[in-house]
């Protein structure tokens, strides 16, 4: 594969950007902080595509290289091209409340609404007890941090996708109870 990208025009060198971003996925701070110092700059050559990496850090729970990524100027609150969903989004779909703690720390928004389903994070947390049933997993944990952030629980779908149980889900985490996880 290596080879088949070579002949196509791929570098076999990583850009000095790229380079931040793999230690930053490492959750090498060391590696990283020192990249930043030599090129300042490098914070503004983040593109979308770097974006990926920090929303599989937030799918994974990977607080390290979270961490390494928010303190190398990733920005918590830059939605994604596609459907404008944030790292909160997608940690919070996952069920991972160190990954949702992490990301609030540093000023994700609660506020913030994706493109498709007009939903906040607190939504896909919601949405991901109904449908993720692996280890590991705190949605309950995950809505009440949402909700202690100062979430809105107002939400009105803005396409047909079947919704069953997701407002009943948060008025129970609103209430305290620890509905479907």
């Amino acid at each position: 594969v290596a080879d088949w990208l070579l002949a196509q025009g791929a570098s076999p060198e990583l850009s000095e950007v790229d380079r931040l971003v793999g230690a930053c996925s490492r959750g090498d701070r060391a590696a990283a902080d020192a990249l930043v110092a030599q090129n300042p700059g490098l914070r503004e050559q983040i593109t979308d595509d770097h974006y990926i990496a920090f929303h599989q850090a937030a799918e994974r729970n990977d607080v390290r290289a979270l961490e390494a990524m928010l303190a190398c100027g990733f920005d918590p609150n830059r939605p994604d091209p596609g459907i404008g969903k944030t790292a909160l989004h997608s940690a919070a779909m996952e069920g991972w409340a160190d990954a949702v703690r992490v990301l609030l720390a540093h000023g994700a928004s609660v506020h913030i609404r994706d493109r498709e389903f007009n939903g906040q994070p607190l939504i896909w947390a919601a949405e991901g007890s109904r449908t993720q049933h692996r280890d590991g997993r705190d949605f309950a944990a995950v809505g009440r941090l949402l909700l202690d952030a100062g979430s809105p629980v107002d939400w009105k779908m803005t396409s047909d996708e079947p919704a069953e149980g997701v407002t009943e889900i948060v008025e129970a985490w609103r209430r305290g109870v620890d509905a479907r996880g």
